[in-house]
């Protein structure tokens, strides 16, 4: 009852915003570790793309989990984002996580569909499905596409929506509804089996040599090597958001992994004047 209230006060609201990224004609690629402003803004942005709930591309009953429906609230205040895969595996993503850069500051319900070309048109004209969406059932804790038996610390299971198989090649598209009007920011974390973080290939001469990965993870010694000499700070949290490490890059070329527990780990790493960006490593 209480997000309804906050809903019709927020409604009233018409701060313009600087976000781009308002409809889905003007989503942004996102990767995992990228960051984004979110902001109040007028309503719906330049496009109303999703209709009043309980229809084919905005479904008041949740398509998959077992918490409320889509985005109850029609599309308010939103931003959108496409996710590239680049290998076949479960997609999961973490949004506002307690392992997040920038942990939950409000509600984000959101909705996936797969997305093409013809992705937006179908959405706007009510035609296409979305294969995960969630509203929101509390402020924090984080949410997204995420195994419940495994969640990050403060994780609430209504927040979050099972695992999505994807292939390779398929991409995924985003709209998360800013409900609760926060000037802030979002972050993603991809923690599945399938990659967001797709890797840019051009041609290059025969007597180049590709640029090198920022760290390497050798399971053979338990260690973890950087290779990139803008990176400064390292950060290394569990899956349950502890931070187990931190560390200035300057003191530490390679990191001993050897007594840390089994299990998944992110490291986060900071360059010069870039967005920190964060990585999953197994160690077994």
């Amino acid at each position: 009852m209480l997000k309804y209230f906050f809903f019709l006060f927020l409604s009233a609201r018409f701060i313009k915003s600087q976000t781009t990224n308002l409809d889905c004609i003007t989503a942004v690629l996102a990767q995992s570790g990228f960051s984004m402003p979110i902001v109040p803004n007028a309503g719906n942005g330049n496009i109303n793309d999703l209709q009043a709930p309980n229809n084919i591309s905005n479904p008041q009953t949740n398509v998959i989990g077992t918490n409320s429906g889509c985005m109850l609230a029609g599309e308010n205040q939103p931003t959108w984002f496409i996710f590239k895969v680049c290998n076949t595996g479960n997609f999961e993503l973490l949004i506002g996580s307690s392992i997040n850069q920038f942990p939950q500051a409000g509600f984000y319900d959101w909705s996936i569909w797969k997305y093409t070309s013809t992705t937006c048109a179908k959405i706007l004209n009510n035609q296409l499905a979305p294969v995960r969406c969630n509203w929101n059932a509390a402020v924090s804790g984080g949410t997204g596409v995420c195994d419940t038996l495994s969640l990050p610390n403060t994780g609430v299971k209504g927040n979050y929506e099972p695992p999505l198989f994807v292939n390779a090649g398929d991409s995924l598209i985003i709209c998360i509804n800013n409900y609760s009007g926060v000037n802030y920011f979002i972050d993603f974390l991809s923690v599945g089996t399938s990659s967001i973080n797709c890797p840019v290939i051009t041609s290059i001469n025969a007597n180049e040599i590709p640029k090198q990965k920022p760290l390497f993870y050798n399971r053979n010694s338990n260690k973890i090597h950087f290779l990139d000499k803008d990176i400064s700070e390292i950060r290394i949290h569990d899956l349950q958001g502890k931070e187990v490490l931190k560390t200035k890059i300057e003191e530490h070329r390679t990191i001993d992994c050897s007594n840390f527990i089994k299990g998944i780990y992110f490291v986060t790493y900071y360059r010069k004047e870039n967005l920190p960006v964060t990585e999953k490593i197994l160690i077994d």
